[in-house]
């Protein structure tokens, strides 16, 4: 039987609405405030502490301005075991957050007394009635439903502004100005930006005629260079912005907005497995027209996938669709800065001019590579496949020994540790985004904190790649033992049994060379003779490395080596291309005396065709004999399908 009362101290937490966020730590002055501390008196209360919240109340239960000050509060000071509100809105309008605070009360038996409804929490003996748990459920759901209420009405209106064209918060949109026309209770509303619209006209002009009417210079990139050559706002300086500025229909005066908000379950509640944005409110929006809808449509043709399929460069049609499948994408790697190669596919006077160039050579004022030669892709992805045609058991035996040693789960373990890293990533950007926002407002030197910004960006996503590229590699390995283990036939079995389907179709081309080959360099291409450098599967053998302990014994060391081949193509007659396979790992191709190396010997590109192959006297062999085959080199044929330009 209750009988002895329980006694919460005078020390209490006065809970207080505040104006803004930033008052949370330090509320000022308010009349709930004074109204509370002679409250709080009368119930005999002599020590107060007093937090702030803003209208809402605790939005968030972990945020550094919300319900955990509070908690950290009482946790070092433990005689404060009382909370005093003025009403149960000031905690929260949220069930969640209200039933956490609840909950957080009961567990550490702290008291709740909400003044206007003369509510406490738990009675004179300490303990709570059923009908007090009833009483604050009901109250925190008249407060959540209240807030709801609230916030549609504010949409409400929000959505009907907009739609007149008038400026509810948010960014300022490049191209206009905000000003107040003195209706609708002095909201602002748009003008045009005599000098921003002046620039938007004149990129979307660029970007349709070519920059000075030169149709060669079209592109997003050189339209910033050019907007930031001429000093155009700093706005148009990033390529990000020009395509935005390009897609915006506000400037025809209407637009759709497609909003996201940050999620509330990642954000606040830490759930990971949450997307980090969802898709919130959209709103119709009224602007000043300042571009015409003929240029504006003329320009989204340009853009859509569809227009941009061919365009004219140098009097070639360029292909600039993604339609293609390109067989040694993210596989051909440039010998001078290791960046992948990327596909061009032209066609001019109905003859294909498709090739591979480095990816870092792109264009003459980003340019980040000097290997700026171009290579005939039907040359290169014909000579792979003929690669893989000649040694295709050979690379299948290789990878049947190593799957053996591949831990699948291991791999797989890898690859979610080094993906859970990806995240970090993304956590560093928005970090700086933080630091950003908050020093660019305040700093002198704004041209600093932008350039210091963009650097520690640029320094984050090359990090990225640089994961990206392991994980890659790790996949690799892992499709290789997957694609193992389940089948019970041999890769080179399937190859040989489907040669005609897989000769006639990119795709299934695709799976095998990637399956098959792990990386091709082009180490040396002129007018005559082209040298590939092909790793068909990596750690395959061991080299041994004969070293020397201490009493001069020699120590054998096994040591795994990539397994790496070279293809010589002989271009003499481009319709009868040659090709000869170099199978020994101690022969090395020096890039700079263009030539191979065996020990102390020197063998040029000319020498490599000049071994008689068929020789079959062992006396009359060449030092090469065994160490060079005849490859069968055939063009693929499916390139002849992409000779007709629709």
């Amino acid at each position: 039987m209750e009988s002895e009362l329980y006694n919460f101290g005078t020390d209490a937490i006065i809970i207080t609405r505040v104006s803004t966020p930033q008052q949370v730590l330090n509320p000022e002055c308010s009349p709930q405030l004074s109204d509370l501390q002679k409250y709080a008196e009368l119930y005999g209360f002599t020590r107060l502490k007093t937090f702030g919240t803003t209208e809402s109340g605790f939005l968030r239960e972990d945020s550094k301005v919300g319900w955990n000050l509070v908690t950290d509060f009482i946790s070092k000071n433990p005689t404060f075991r009382t909370i005093i509100v003025t009403e149960i809105s000031r905690l929260g309008r949220n069930d969640e957050i209200l039933m956490h605070i609840k909950n957080y009360l009961i567990e550490n038996k702290i008291q709740l007394i909400i003044k206007d409804i003369n509510f406490e929490l738990f009675n004179r003996f300490g303990t709570i009635d059923q009908g007090k748990d009833i009483i604050f459920g009901l109250y925190a759901s008249m407060a959540a439903a209240e807030m709801r209420t609230k916030l549609e009405r504010f949409k409400r209106a929000r959505k009907e502004y907009r739609k007149l064209g008038y400026s509810i918060g948010g960014k300022r949109l490049f191209g206009y100005e905000r000003i107040c026309d003195g209706k609708l209770g002095k909201k602002n509303t748009y003008i045009p930006n005599p000098k921003e619209t002046d620039e938007i006209n004149t990129i979307y002009n660029w970007y349709l005629n070519g920059i000075d009417g030169d149709l060669t210079i079209t592109s997003i990139a050189r339209i910033a260079y050019e907007s930031k050559a001429r000093g155009f706002s700093k706005y148009l300086h990033s390529r990000r912005n020009v395509n935005k500025c390009l897609k915006e229909s506000a400037y025809i005066g209407y637009k759709v907005t497609h909003n996201r908000i940050k999620n509330p379950q990642y954000w606040n509640y830490k759930d990971e497995t949450a997307p980090k944005y969802i898709l919130a409110n959209s709103y119709e929006c009224s602007y000043p027209q300042i571009i015409s809808d003929t240029l504006f449509n003329d320009v989204q043709k340009k853009l859509s996938t569809e227009s941009t399929h061919f365009k004219v460069s140098n009097n070639i049609l360029v292909d600039k669709s993604r339609k293609h499948t390109t067989i040694l994408a993210k596989i051909l790697r440039c010998p001078v800065c290791g960046n992948f190669f990327i596909a061009d596919y032209r066609i001019k006077d109905n003859y294909i001019k498709h090739t591979y160039r480095c990816s870092s050579a792109k264009g003459k004022l980003f340019r980040k590579c000097n290997n700026t030669q171009t290579i005939s892709m039907v040359m290169l992805d014909s000579a792979t496949w003929a690669f893989i045609k000649e040694k295709v058991e050979v690379i299948t035996s290789h990878m049947n020994h190593a799957k053996q040693q591949i831990d699948i789960e291991s791999i797989e373990s890898e690859i979610e540790r080094l993906n859970a890293d990806i995240k970090t990533f993304d956590e560093r950007i928005d970090a700086e985004n933080i630091i950003f926002r908050t020093t660019i407002k305040s700093s002198k030197n704004k041209d600093k904190v932008i350039t210091e910004y963009e650097r520690n960006i640029r320094k984050i996503e090359n990090e990225r790649k640089n994961l990206e590229r392991v994980i890659q590699g790790k996949e690799h390995s892992l499709q290789i033992a997957l694609e193992a283990s389940q089948s019970k036939t041999n890769i080179d079995e399937i190859v040989r049994a489907n040669l005609d389907k897989i000769e006639n179709d990119k795709k299934e081309m695709y799976k095998y060379v990637h399956l098959l080959i792990k990386s091709v360099y082009p180490i040396h291409s002129d007018k005559r003779y082209t040298v590939l450098s092909i790793t068909s599967f990596n750690n395959i053998d061991e080299v041994f490395d004969y070293q020397y302990d201490k009493t001069d014994i020699p120590l054998i060391k096994g040591k795994k080596h990539d397994n790496t081949y070279y293809i010589c193509l002989d271009k003499k007659d481009s319709n009868r291309i040659k090709g000869r396979l170099i199978t020994d790992n101690l022969i090395i191709f020096n890039i700079e005396t263009k030539d191979f190396i065996l020990g102390e010997s020197h063998y040029s590109i000319e020498d490599i065709f000049n071994i008689d192959l068929n020789e079959g006297d062992p006396t009359k062999f060449h030092e090469l004999q065994r160490s060079v085959e005849a490859l069968q080199y055939k063009k693929l044929t499916f390139y002849d399908e992409d000779n007709t330009v629709i």
